[in-house]
């Protein structure tokens, strides 16, 4: 369809196309978000399906809580001790197929689920789009990354909007390796080196190689068509929006070398406007729609969550081994790596300097850290906040849409039992936090912005369940984030929020 409409110069039709496909997922639950799903079921049905939710995750729990103490157990020989990990192992993952089941079970049955999803959906007309993004002195590029060819359509820009074919050529092909040619995801890939040796990774690294640099530089030509080249260098646009797809979503297009030379190179970072990243217009659209709330009389607008105490809480600590089976349950659950949860020793620096450069500014910060920091209080103390600041470890999950995927809080006293407590803040617990009126959620941790792709909706990341649960803006990261260097990013970028704010 895009291929056919753009061949006929319909813009409007692309841009409608792709939009109705785009993120459709998470639109669905951001219209539904504080709707009782199962109002106008019985109570006997309704009562029935939560218990089956609740049984389910208490189940999760008390199986967690067995395969990490199992890793300590010294009444059992090596063989024992394997043989009952890959038993409790093998029922967590029994248990966890339930959790999912359960979860489904009470959206699928909800009439107010089913009359959202089956609601005649229109997405944001172009013309409208358009005209919000040149009032926002706003540049669009929406991409689409097929299995035959690539297209970016551009809005907001001074030559309206339009559809361009993207294309790799023979000259930048050729200082590549790759074969010229349509923009395909298969190109895209290998230009883009998928994998420990990508751009991406690379940038992680001290001092960008060479290839690296030539990779991003042709990247930002293929990428961004000519005459919003020149725009984005002269200062003439506001704020640049990126809304990809496939391998794209990985990209931080603040990486693209806009130039280069004998010195340094030069990034979009240092010469572009400042980029916000979506998976659709329509979700951009219907954010900016949201209605601001007043800060209740009491309630202090920023709250800081920092510093978990990984050891335990209530006087229960977890277990003092220290080897790779430690904490095999967060591990089997999250996919981390590696033994058990460590400090985050700049995580309560970082919170202190933001309350501090808000403090300077007027604006009262409230925090919660160390034994004060589990998911029962942030459940009570995160409605009304127009900031919400988060410092502490992030847990991505291939699997099952990222369901398991969590912000590591502090366990309550009660985490073997109670899911609702057990010091992992999952993303279908963070779509049920009240988080309307929040301007801004940061989050400061590992993979936040990071998790299973899904052609057209996007990322499943920890960062969507803020944006689900209310936030109209969220900050997270795509990689692993240095734990000191984020507490200095975090307290400059607050500073300049600060500043705003005031004003």
């Amino acid at each position: 369809m895009v291929a056919w409409q753009r061949e006929l110069g319909n813009a409007g039709e692309v841009f409608a196309t792709l939009e109705r496909f785009r993120a459709r997922s998470l639109i669905d639950q951001l219209r539904v978000q504080g709707t009782e799903l199962l109002d106008g079921l019985s109570a006997a049905e309704a009562a029935g399906l939560r218990r089956r939710e609740t049984t389910a995750l208490a189940a999760l729990a008390a199986l967690t809580k067995q395969l990490e103490l199992a890793a300590g157990r010294k009444d059992l020989s090596d063989e024992q001790r394997k043989r009952l990990q890959a038993e409790l192992e093998q029922k967590l993952t029994a248990v966890r197929e339930e959790s999912i089941a359960a979860y489904a079970a009470v959206r699928n049955a909800s009439p107010a689920y089913r009359l959202m999803v089956q609601a005649d959906f229109q997405p944001v007309p172009l013309e409208t789009w358009q005209t919000w993004l040149r009032e926002r002195k706003g540049l669009a590029l929406e991409y689409l990354i097929g299995e035959e060819s690539g297209c970016v359509i551009v809005a907001g820009g001074a030559e309206g909007p339009r559809v361009e074919v993207l294309e790799l050529s023979e000259a930048a092909a050729k200082q590549l390796d790759i074969e010229p040619g349509p923009l395909n995801r298969a190109r895209l890939a290998q230009l883009m080196n998928i994998g420990e040796t990508s751009v991406v990774q690379r940038l992680a690294r001290p001092g960008v190689d060479r290839e690296a640099t030539a990779r991003l530089a042709i990247l930002w030509n293929l990428l961004v068509p000519e005459a919003e080249r020149s725009a984005l260098g002269e200062g003439g646009i506001g704020k640049l929006f990126i809304l990809p797809d496939g391998p794209l979503v990985g990209l931080p297009f603040e990486a693209l070398v806009v130039a280069t030379g004998e010195a340094e190179p030069k990034y979009l970072l240092d010469a572009g406007p400042p980029i916000a990243y979506a998976p659709s217009a329509t979700v951009i659209y219907n954010l900016a729609q949201r209605k601001a709330t007043e800060t209740k009389v009491g309630v202090k607008p920023v709250l800081s969550i920092a510093d978990p105490n990984y050891g335990g809480s209530g006087g229960t600590a977890r277990p003092a081994v220290d080897d790779s089976l430690t904490l095999l349950a967060a591990r089997t659950r999250y996919g981390t790596a590696g033994g058990k949860l460590s400090p985050l020793p700049y995580t309560n620096t970082e919170s202190q300097w933001i309350a501090d450069v808000f403090s300077k500014r007027g604006t009262q910060t409230g925090y919660l850290r160390k034994q004060d920091a589990t998911e029962k209080w942030v459940r009570h103390f995160v409605p009304g906040r127009k900031v919400l600041h988060f410092a502490c470890h992030g847990l991505a999950d291939q699997e099952y849409g990222n369901f398991f995927g969590a912000l590591a809080l502090t366990p309550g006293p009660d985490a073997a039992t109670n899911p609702a407590d057990d010091g992992f803040l999952t993303l279908p617990e963070i779509y049920d936090l009240d988080l309307a009126g929040c301007e801004l959620a940061i989050l400061s941790a590992c993979h936040t912005n990071y998790g299973p792709t899904q052609r057209g909706e996007g990322v499943w990341a920890i960062s969507r369940g803020f944006l689900v649960a209310g936030s109209r803006r969220v900050v997270a990261s795509n990689w692993l984030v240095d734990d000191e260097a984020a507490a200095s990013l975090v307290s400059v970028y607050c500073s300049g929020i600060a500043q705003a704010e005031e004003k």
